[in-house]
């Protein structure tokens, strides 16, 4: 899609999504005025009634006092941009004035994550330098200063604050998909249109627990879905399991997931592959809810909407 389309469809959903405003700002010290859109779009399109703000170019201290009641604040800091031109300045620097960057910068960290101490959640990218550094084959000193500033925030967050690697995002893209070098020599335009639809989709799993609206139900056929194979022909021993998905369920359930399965199948013999088969990972205590029949899946799956005694979106896997 493009930035034009979403700018469009995001003006159209403007107004049209009930409940409370949710808001958000975004602090930076390079130029992000396309991620208010996309970050609108994807939130709005949830039925988040976003609204987004983005604060002044390099002016992440002052705006941390202005935005303490905002509901969520992102942050983009980049390295490279502490100073103008580090990324090729930083091994002329004499070691004090490379200190003092240093200094500086975590002086600025203490501010901001005072100042938005009481804000209900604040997200703040880890210092990345894939933009710069890509060809680097050894560490340099502006490696060095992002690792040590990354162990700081670390170190000194609050349990509002979460860390967003800016790397995973830019791996699933490549570094020439999400950076554009001449824009940021041009306007301090780092990021591209495709970068910020990735990094808001990274993320916007994040504001939807924050709004209630989570996956809060996991629903798995059981036949080639959870074992390959179809368990009324095959048998118990002819099935084989899928482990690496049930793991996965596993650690969802661990985080609060309801588990549950609708399956067109005889019920004692998949109690039996629950309790019983050696490598099987989910056994009947992992699972929640079950409708385990010969009935149509889909008349099944509204009894348990209809049923299930607390309200959950769910993903159905079959």
């Amino acid at each position: 899609m493009k930035y034009s389309e979403i700018i469009k469809l995001n003006n159209l959903l403007e107004g049209e999504i009930s409940g409370p405003e949710y808001r958000i700002a975004i602090l930076s010290n390079i130029m992000v005025h396309q991620s208010k859109d996309i970050c609108e779009y994807l939130l709005r399109v949830e039925s988040v009634n976003a609204n987004v703000v983005l604060g002044e170019y390099d002016n992440i201290v002052q705006d941390s006092i202005k935005f303490q009641n905002v509901d969520a604040v992102i942050i983009f800091w980049e390295v490279f941009n502490f100073i103008d031109g580090l990324q090729y300045k930083v091994d002329s620097l004499s070691e004090s004035e490379f200190k003092n960057i240093a200094g500086k910068v975590k002086n600025e960290i203490d501010l901001v994550l005072d100042n938005l101490r009481s804000n209900a959640l604040v997200l703040i990218n880890r210092f990345s330098l894939l933009a710069f550094n890509r060809n680097q084959l050894s560490t340099n000193r502006l490696d060095q200063l992002a690792e040590m500033l990354n162990r700081y925030i670390e170190e000194k967050r609050n349990s509002n604050v979460k860390l967003i690697d800016v790397d995973n995002v830019i791996s699933h893209l490549s570094v020439d998909a999400s950076v554009d070098l001449r824009h940021y020599y041009s306007s301090k335009t780092l990021y591209s249109i495709d970068f910020y639809r990735k990094y808001f989709e990274h993320i916007k799993s994040i504001f939807l627990y924050e709004n209630g609206k989570t996956k809060k139900a996991l629903i798995f056929d059981c036949d080639n879905t959870l074992w390959k194979g179809v368990l009324g022909e095959d048998g118990f021993d002819g099935i084989k399991i899928f482990q690496e998905v049930q793991f996965l369920a596993l650690s969802l359930a661990k985080k609060g997931v309801v588990l549950g399965l609708c399956s067109k199948n005889n019920f004692d013999d998949v109690d039996n592959v629950l309790d019983n088969h050696p490598d099987m990972i989910l056994r009947n205590d992992n699972i929640v809810v079950k409708k385990i029949n010969w009935n149509n899946k889909v008349s099944n799956l509204i009894y348990l909407f209809l049923n299930f005694p607390t309200t959950f979106e769910t993903i159905c896997i079959t």
